[in-house]
Formats: C-alpha cells, sequence, structure tokens
C-alpha cells in the first residue's frame, strides 16, 4: 500500500493594510486575515489583485457604497436596488463604482423614486403604436405617423381644425326607414319625402307641399266612428255638415229660424255730444247722457264792464246783446291746414267772452267725484 503524504501548503497573510504597502511577487498569493480576502501578485501593483469578485451585502440607503471599506476592483454591491461593480480602486468615489444595472433611455422608461422601472409621463408617442393597438373594430385606428385616433370615413364623419369629431352629411343612407314616423317615407337608401295622397296633395316647383282637393265628409275616417267624432251643434248627413243651433242667451246673440246673429249693439244711431256712455258686462253700450247739461249767461248790468266772463254763448241766438264794452275782447291767431290743398293758413279772431258752460257730475281719473261745475268760455 502506497504510502499517504499530506502537505499542509500555506500561503503569505496579514492584514489588508499590510497588503496593500506591499507587492507581491508575480504568481505569489497573500491572504488577508482581516477581511478574509485572497489576493495574486503581479510583480508590479500594490497588494495584488483579488482571486474572484466578492457580492457584498445590500445596502438600503443611496450612495451609501462608498462606505464598503473592504470593497476591491470587481466588487459588486446592491445598493437600494441598483447593482453596482467597483471598476475603479478607490472604493469611498462614487464615480469609481459602475451601474450595471439595465439601461434606459430616460424619455420612454425611467426609474421612479423606489429605484423602480416605470414608462416615463408622456413618454408614449405615435411611434411607438403598432396597428395592431388598437382593435379593427373598436373605432380606432393606430399609426406610428399620428398615433391612436378615431377611425371615421371622412365622409359622414370627420375631424375639425380643433380637433373635435363632427357629423359631415347625413343623407336616407344613414337614416333607416324604420325610424320614420306616420306622414314620411324613405330612408335605407331612399330619398325621404312627405307620404300624402296624391288625390288631395301635390309637391309644387319649389317643393312646397299643397292643398288641391277637399275630401267629401262622407269619405273623411273618423277615429271614433263618423257620427260620434260629431261634436254637439253638428249634424252629419248625406256629406254635409251642418250646424244645429238649439238656442242662444238673447244678451248679446239672437236666433231667428236656426239664424244665428249679434244682438244690437248701442242705442240705435243716437249721438251723444261730450257724452257719458253706460257699458254693460258685454260691452254693449246700453245708456248715455249728456255732459254738458246747459248754459250759464254773465252780466252785470249796473256795472257791465265788472266782469270779464260777461256774455252767454249763443247769446245771438238768444237775441242777447251785449255791446262791446260788456264783453271782454281778446284778439289771437291760429294756424289751420286747408284740407283741400294742404296748405297752412293763418288766421286772426277776436275772442269774446261768453259766460259759462255747464257740466253734470262726473267722476274723475284718480277717482273724485265733481258734483256740477261750470267753464268760462270765449266765442268767436
Amino acid at each position: 500500500m502506497a504510502d499517504i503524504t499530506v502537505v499542509k501548503l500555506k500561503v503569505r497573510r496579514g492584514t489588508d493594510a499590510q497588503r496593500r504597502a506591499i507587492v507581491l511577487d508575480q504568481g505569489e498569493l497573500g491572504y488577508t486575515v482581516d477581511t478574509a480576502r485572497l489576493f495574486v501578485g503581479t510583480g508590479t501593483e500594490y497588494g495584488g489583485v483579488a482571486v474572484g469578485a466578492k457580492n457584498h451585502a445590500p445596502l438600503e440607503s443611496a450612495d451609501s457604497r462608498i462606505g464598503l471599506t473592504t470593497a476591491v476592483t470587481g466588487d459588486i454591491v446592491n445598493e437600494a436596488g441598483f447593482l453596482y461593480q467597483l471598476s475603479g480602486t478607490n472604493y469611498n468615489v462614487l464615480s469609481a463604482w459602475a451601474y450595471v444595472g439595465p439601461a434606459i433611455d430616460d424619455s420612454t422608461i425611467s426609474f421612479n423614486t423606489s429605484r423602480k422601472l416605470i414608462l416615463k409621463d408622456n413618454g408614449i408617442t405615435g411611434t411607438k403604436f403598432a396597428a395592431s393597438a388598437a382593435y379593427s373594430l373598436g373605432g380606432l385606428v393606430a399609426t406610428q405617423l399620428y398615433g391612436l385616433s378615431a377611425n371615421v370615413d371622412g365622409v359622414t364623419l370627420g375631424i375639425t381644425s380643433s380637433n373635435q369629431l363632427s357629423v359631415i352629411n347625413i343623407d336616407q343612407t344613414q337614416i333607416k326607414s324604420t325610424t320614420l314616423g306616420n306622414g314620411l317615407t324613405g330612408g335605407s337608401g331612399e330619398t325621404i319625402k312627405v307620404s300624402a295622397d296624391p288625390t288631395y296633395f301635390n309637391f309644387t316647383s319649389a317643393g312646397v307641399l299643397s292643398l288641391t282637393a277637399v275630401p267629401t265628409l262622407q269619405s273623411i275616417n273618423f277615429s271614433f266612428g263618423q257620427l260620434s267624432a260629431v261634436s254637439s251643434g253638428l249634424i252629419l248627413s248625406g256629406g254635409t255638415l251642418t250646424a244645429v243651433v238649439s238656442g242662444a242667451d238673447e244678451s248679446t246673440i239672437t236666433n231667428t229660424g236656426g239664424l244665428v246673429g249679434l244682438k244690437s249693439i248701442g242705442l240705435g244711431g243716437e249721438t251723444f255730444h261730450f257724452s257719458s256712455v253706460i257699458y254693460n258686462q258685454f260691452g254693449q253700450v246700453i245708456g248715455g247722457d249728456y255732459t254738458i247739461t246747459g248754459v250759464m249767461s254773465s252780466r252785470n248790468t249796473n256795472t257791465p264792464t265788472l266782469s270779464i266772463f260777461n256774455g252767454v254763448p249763443d247769446q245771438q241766438d238768444l237775441g242777447i246783446a251785449y255791446s262791446v264794452n260788456q264783453n271782454t275782447v281778446i284778439p289771437v291767431e291760429y294756424k289751420e291746414i286747408d284740407t283741400t290743398s294742404g296748405n297752412l293758413s293763418t288766421y286772426q279772431v277776436n275772442l269774446s267772452s261768453a259766460g259759462f258752460i255747464r257740466f253734470a257730475s262726473t267722476l274723475t281719473r284718480d277717482g273724485h267725484t265733481l258734483s256740477r261745475f261750470a267753464i268760462p268760455v270765449f266765442a268767436f
């Protein structure tokens, strides 16, 4: 049986600080007792290079990787969800650590504050849509030029300049015939028009519906029966509709042998000047009277000139003559249009005091009652 020899091989060892201070020979191994790392010398670099990279325990805080004092080139650490590898030699410099995670364009895809991948706001543009992105029967279309848009035919529907969906044209093709009610026909491809009996209706050259004939009454179809559709006061006989008057109130309407007429309104043509008219509840004039009830003369025989209203309106007719000194005379001028020529003429006359005219009691507009009163007048 062959002898078995066990060889115990020990490599050069020391602290990590000691390693950093020496140059290991090419191929010489060195072990750091404080960081438990194995290094191999290059013959030129201080401390040699690590044999294999180390995955450090994950770090929760951003930029905390610069606190990994034992990290050497090639080491990897997960820092708050991002992977970094020490590509330089100085662990406490952020730029010495290279990001080794997924690359983003930061225009369509980005990281949120939790360092999770997200679609960036406003990141999806029309160039990102494939034609299959829009359902073929969903009323939308997707193109790389315009993105998502409403799929319109441009004939009946369109898009306005303000980017709003708009109706362009609706004709008989789009209107289904079953949607039309009584009196209309067409639709489903046929021109829509009024459905009229040509016996009684026709269209003018301007397309206006006109009545050309009136049917006889016996040919009219009433919805509740021909006779029941005729109300009280009417009778349908032999195609003729006749009014039947059974009576009248005799206050405003008279009925003479079936002939209806308005009862006489007024007082038979009698005229009242300055009249007071009496009406009944039907607006008929049932009475009237004169407002001017008489005249009153003014005369002072002892001193005729003391009264400025001497005289009476119809003094000549009454045979009463007053001298000029007894009447008050006022010269006046007035204008009047000639009804024949249309010319405006000016007249100068003398107004002569003529006593008073007497009025009956009356009711004013504001509700006051005036007893009998007189107003002085001038004659000319």
